[in-house]
């Protein structure tokens, strides 16, 4: 767990825990009502942001799973989200995102933590996820946790913008 963070990983239907030392903060689906505010923290960093409908969508798909973080005392503000894909036994993380004035606060790496848990409780046994190659913060936390770089996709974020893909092997199931 993060620095500051205490974890009470409840998985599945209700996924509740993200709590800080100080203030603290919810880990709970994203509902329709969040998603104005996860379209302005995705505008923020993403070179191709998402758009409510491509958010809308991801919530009514049956093997995708997008959760959100908030203050506990004010669960309508959202401090950050990601959402994750689980099939064939592989989970792929399309996106993870923390509200300008909440980072370097532990929720990147708590979402990225809870991830982890959710697909070794799914018995996943491989987790991916592509990343900006000039996102430097983002390519240390995900290594913190695990992840290799297994490759580049050249213009992946078009403008000359390469992706760095990312993979970390869990383990979880016997693979013949």
């Amino acid at each position: 767990m993060p620095r500051g963070v205490r974890g009470g990983l409840h998985l599945g239907v209700g996924v509740a825990s993200l709590v800080s030392e100080g203030a603290s903060a919810t880990l709970r689906p994203m509902r329709e009502s969040d998603l104005l505010q996860v379209v302005s923290i995705e505008r923020d960093w993403a070179p191709k942001p998402w758009s409510v409908d491509t958010f809308r969508n991801e919530l009514g798909i049956p093997f995708s799973r997008a959760l959100v973080a908030h203050d506990a005392g004010a669960p309508g503000v959202v401090g950050g989200y990601l959402v994750r894909w689980l099939v064939a036994g592989e989970v792929h993380l399309l996106s993870l995102a923390v509200e300008r004035h909440r980072r370097r606060h532990g929720i990147g790496s708590f979402l990225l933590d809870v991830l982890l848990a959710e697909a070794r409780a799914e018995s996943a046994d491989l987790v991916t996820l592509e990343v900006e190659a000039s996102n430097v913060s983002a390519l240390r936390l995900y290594e913190s946790r695990g992840f290799a770089r297994a490759r580049t996709r050249r213009n992946y974020y078009g403008g000359g913008r390469d992706a760095v893909v990312m993979d970390r092997r869990l383990g979880c199931r016997d693979v013949s």
